[in-house]
């Protein structure tokens, strides 16, 4: 836990309108430029920046690591907006369905929103940026003012990282649907008083808790009435040393927006397909398909989120657009090599071997359009698993050396 701790880059708060405007440049980079994000709220092309009405606010602050000035770059922020017991506005409660919290006027709110990083920082084992945005707000709970709970939404991928890294829980909020329409998110709350369930998972935000309400003997918020909507996803076989930066590499991998499958095609093609599969709707934690399975069909995530998992590890997160199974359809065997899950409630288009076959023959262009993109994004994934496989390999020389180092000092 120490090592994590002196692995935090330095999180800076945003006190001009110099600062925020660089952060909503960078905003502007990551979400237009890099993922292509052209309609999300608060776009301002003109300008290069995004920025929303919410960003201005006298209670909103912003925090970043980076330079937003001079030499360097901002390189990951976080907004955070607070409400004091009983000014908790009616789309914040709705938004987080917050009516679970029965005694919600007693309490104040954090909301924690607009975690954004740009996808270089993770190559970085030396500054776990995920990590250091989320103390900062921790840490900014604990001062006069602060908030008793602190909301935000995971991507579904990420629930069970979150709840061993901050101690946060689900309780059963509604999805929420994330910028430009790319998905949605889970909500999970952070009770930042409950010092002793962020020392059973073992978060290093337990001792910021211990500090404030144990040493400091701060009053404790009253969760008893509520908590027993929260859901434990805490899982017992990672460490935490070895959690944040898997958790860090997940972050980034998964900020990348992947290209959809349906890109490029003409709207009577997709209608063509549409026609010739089927729509199939999925519930939370259905499986679609089993490792080892001989089925022939691919999919298409129309809506929602799936795990992917393989060899019983969760090993990828498909979303809205992306395409999966694909391998039953082009290798000879069509031996499913991964489990198909369901994250959240999902919609997706079935595909078989036949009907792209008919596709083809009935319309030859429709069907050449469709393999290109098919190919595509088989190639695409195929590059992106080879990133991932140079930056684990980066690792295990990195860890040889110190290794080596070790061995030669202890001699």
């Amino acid at each position: 836990m120490l090592e994590l701790t002196t692995r935090l880059a330095t999180v800076h708060r945003a006190t001009s309108a110099a600062e925020r405007e660089a952060i909503y440049r960078m905003r502007y980079q990551v979400r237009v430029d890099d993922r292509g994000q052209v309609e999300s709220p608060g776009v301002d092309h003109a300008k290069q920046m995004v920025c929303t009405v919410n960003d201005e606010l006298p209670d909103t602050i912003h925090f970043y690591t980076g330079e937003a000035a001079g030499v360097g770059e901002i390189d990951a922020v976080a907004r955070m907006r607070r409400f004091n017991p009983g000014d908790v506005p009616d789309e914040v409660r709705e938004r987080w369905s917050l009516d679970f919290v029965t005694n919600l006027d007693s309490l104040a709110i954090a909301e924690f929103s607009e975690l954004l990083a740009r996808p270089h920082v993770a190559a970085s084992h030396d500054r776990l940026s995920v990590l250091s945005l989320f103390k900062a707000g921790f840490e900014a709970c604990m001062e006069p003012g602060g908030a008793d709970l602190i909301v935000f939404d995971a991507h579904p991928g990420l629930v069970t990282h979150y709840a061993k890294l901050v101690g946060a829980r689900r309780y059963g909020g509604e999805p929420i649907e994330r910028s430009a329409g790319k998905g949605v998110g889970v909500p999970m709350v952070i009770a930042v008083s409950d010092t002793q369930h962020l020392e059973r998972v073992g978060s290093p935000l337990a001792p910021l808790s211990w500090k404030t309400f144990v040493l400091g003997r701060r009053a404790q918020a009253d969760i008893g009435c509520f908590s027993v909507r929260f859901v434990d996803d805490v899982r017992d076989d990672v460490h935490p040393e070895q959690t944040w930066p898997m958790m860090e590499a997940r972050f980034f991998r998964r900020g990348v927006e992947r290209w959809s499958f349906f890109e490029g095609l003409r709207q009577a093609i997709i209608d063509e397909l549409m026609a010739r599969g089927r729509v199939r709707e999925v519930g939370e934690g259905e499986q679609v398909v089993s490792e080892g399975g001989d089925d022939g069909e691919m999919f298409v995530v129309l809506d929602g989120s799936l795990e992917i998992i393989a060899g019983g590890k969760s090993v990828d997160v498909a979303g809205r657009g992306e395409l999966i199974g694909e391998i039953a359809i082009v290798s000879p065997e069509r031996r499913r090599t991964a489990t198909i899950r369901a994250l959240v409630p999902s919609k997706l288009l079935v595909l078989t071997h036949a009907a792209l076959r008919s596709l083809a023959l009935g319309d030859a262009e429709a069907g050449h359009q469709v393999m290109l993109n098919l190919t595509r994004f088989i190639a695409e994934r195929f590059a992106e698993k080879a990133r991932l496989v140079g930056s684990l390999d980066e690792e295990i020389e990195r860890l040889r050396l110190e290794l080596r180092e070790a061995k030669q000092g202890a001699g």
